[in-house]
């Protein structure tokens, strides 16, 4: 058994976000619509052909054709509010992840064994056996036990008191997972 306190920091909630975000970006996915390049292709046509139709609107309204300046300064008002909007948007999801009391940035202890994971802080008690961690990756300052896809338990790399300490711990969950989700042969 090995064991674990830490506090995880706003600018560790932060990477972990970054890092949740890289893994999803690199899932593998099935289907031509999905792939990120063809979104992307859809996306773009959409937007000339509502800003086509757009234009001419316009112009069928004023009764008179819109001067290529016009169009620019109209496309970059509309695309830098769109732009504020979006990041002001970002910005107040951001600071509403977790709040500095609760659970997720209070201290926690963690606890692996052969059983599972387990932590406690002040605001709870989490129980994860084995084989619902899918994987125990090292990513942007932090040690992830993905219970998830895009959500797991995040341990900054700086709880340890050396990056031996780190490695060791790191072995002995993934032994852990790799025995518990082993298939098991019966003789």
């Amino acid at each position: 058994m090995a064991e674990v306190t830490y506090q995880l920091s706003q600018a560790g909630l932060t990477a972990y976000q970054f890092a949740v975000r890289d893994r999803l970006q690199k899932r593998k996915r099935d289907g031509f619509f999905e792939q990120p390049f063809v979104l992307w292709l859809i996306l773009m046509v959409s937007a000339f052909a509502v800003t086509l139709a757009g234009v001419q609107a316009i112009e069928r309204y004023l009764d008179r054709p819109i001067e290529m300046a016009e169009f620019f300064l109209g496309l970059f008002v509309g695309f830098s509010t769109m732009l504020a909007t979006v990041w002001a948007h970002y910005l107040d999801q951001r600071r509403g992840v977790a709040r500095p009391e609760g659970p997720i940035l209070s201290p926690q202890v963690l606890r692996i064994s052969a059983d599972g994971v387990e932590i406690a802080s002040k605001a709870c008690d989490v129980r994860y056996r084995w084989p619902a961690i899918e994987a125990i990756t090292e990513a942007r300052g932090l040690i992830i036990l993905w219970v998830e896809p895009g959500a797991g338990v995040t341990i900054p790399a700086d709880a340890f008191a050396s990056d031996a300490a780190r490695a060791q711990f790191v072995a002995e969950a993934e032994a852990f997972r790799s025995a518990a989700t082993a298939p098991s042969s019966s003789a």
